[in-house]
């Protein structure tokens, strides 16, 4: 068997790792071919205004059940005490009943919830990459519509940036990420436009994976991924499992979280 391997771990930084949401959709994630007809275009955007539309009351739905259960849970951590102070209305029954008391109604708090949620963008995710967005883009269209904080991170070794080895000698035992990016593809940060408009990105972004069209560009209209931001790589998985401990702590001092998914 192998020996484990020990590493420090303490100057892992995620942030140089990351690609903020504003940077990630300056330009369109899809595009074009040349030879793609305006029909061809309209179909598509009728068809993702479909989609929003059923995914709406979907999560209207979840929203519903979400608030149903909180509400039940509210009442359970509901109590009636008695204030000490004696309530002037009742006083006229002191001689049958000792319950002259004004009372208040304690509901001890809940707790802060929070999500993030990492996409794999693996080039061995290409079949699966369309359904696994679609379910994607449900959970934060939830976790928006109850108001609840979340981020969204991509990950993949298809990286943009030519990141150099800045290890040193002083470095050794300390492990060293290399080939990471962390696109941050959704967050409770950004505006209603902002939102929508990633929302309607990342749904075409999944059409040009769907597996009815993968060996076969003409049967997609000439759609196609067309930002290198977006592109499919390699797994760092490990990685990214590093880099998730510097985002979770920041994430929950940042949204005073005590319960995070």
């Amino acid at each position: 068997s192998m020996n484990p391997y020990y590493a420090d771990i303490s100057n892992v930084d995620y942030r140089q790792w990351v690609i903020d949401y504003k940077t990630l959709y300056s330009d369109p994630v899809t595009g074009y071919a040349d030879w793609a007809t305006d029909y061809t275009k309209e179909k598509h955007l009728a068809e993702f205004a479909e989609w929003a539309k059923r995914q709406k009351t979907l999560v209207s739905s979840m929203a519903h059940t979400f608030f149903s259960k909180q509400k039940a849970h509210e009442m359970k951590r509901t109590r009636v005490a008695k204030t000490g102070e004696i309530n002037a209305n009742k006083l006229w029954s002191y001689n049958t009943s000792e319950d002259i008391f004004l009372q208040k109604t304690l509901v001890e708090s809940g707790k802060n919830h929070g999500f993030i949620f990492y996409l794999d963008m693996s080039q061995s995710m290409y079949e699966y990459m369309n359904d696994t967005v679609h379910q994607l883009l449900r959970m934060v269209m939830f976790a928006r519509k109850i108001n609840v904080p979340f981020e969204v991170f991509g990950f993949t070794s298809a990286t943009k940036y030519d990141r150099e080895n800045l290890a040193t000698k002083d470095d050794i035992g300390k492990y060293q990420v290399s080939d990471l990016e962390l696109r941050n593809i959704f967050s409770s940060r950004m505006t209603r436009q902002e939102f929508d408009h990633a929302i309607r990105e990342m749904y075409f972004f999944g059409k040009t994976f769907d597996n009815r069209n993968r060996y076969n560009r003409h049967n997609n209209g000439g759609l196609w991924l067309s930002h290198r931001n977006f592109s499919l790589g390699g797994t760092p998985l490990l990685g990214a499992l590093l880099a998730g401990i510097g985002i979770a702590q920041d994430f929950q001092r940042a949204n005073n979280g005590e319960i995070l998914n």
